[in-house]
């Protein structure tokens, strides 16, 4: 990708004092640069026979609709508590700045689906553990795709299931 890492905005102190924020909207808002991301990620994973793209709130979900159509595979929206209508199941979890709720429909995914996780950042991992949580209800095929690694919050090593990262920093 052409200056992507350079067009990434570093917000610091959002959204809590000592926070350091990965703004990936101005390097994707440029023409022609998100459909380049979205190439570059379907491609971590092509050979993998995803059936279901499970997409984390909020900005995982930006990448994870149009790569469950580059897959044609269902898509499955992982939101904030009582943002999703019927049945659900929660998980509660850890973040760098708080607790928070991930949710889930219930029944969406089958034991024979393959699922790709997918969100834009990992930092300290507390989301994509909670996605990963979430989904092994349901099936124990489960891989994780992220836009941009923060290195240094080590959040890959509480994974449990294999992941790819397209960029590192």
């Amino acid at each position: 990708m052409n200056n992507f890492k350079e067009k990434l905005r570093i917000v610091p102190d959002f959204p809590v004092p000592g926070i350091l924020f990965y703004d990936l909207l101005p390097a994707i808002s440029e023409r022609g640069t998100f459909n380049e991301v979205i190439e570059q990620l379907y491609e971590l994973y092509k050979d993998y026979p995803v059936t279901k793209v499970v997409g984390i709130d909020a900005r995982g979900l930006i990448f994870g609709a149009p790569l469950a159509c580059k897959f044609n595979a269902g898509f499955i929206p992982a939101r904030k508590a009582n943002k999703l209508p019927g049945k659900t199941i929660i998980e509660i979890y850890s973040k760098e700045y708080g607790e928070d709720h991930l949710a889930i429909q219930e029944d969406l995914i089958k034991p024979e689906d393959n699922v790709l996780i997918v969100d834009d950042v990992i930092a300290t991992g507390g989301t994509a553990v909670a996605a990963e949580k979430l989904v092994s209800n349901y099936t124990k095929n489960i891989r994780h795709l992220f836009l941009l690694e923060l290195s240094e919050l080590n959040g890959l090593s509480k994974l449990s299931h294999e992941y790819k990262t397209l960029i590192s920093v």
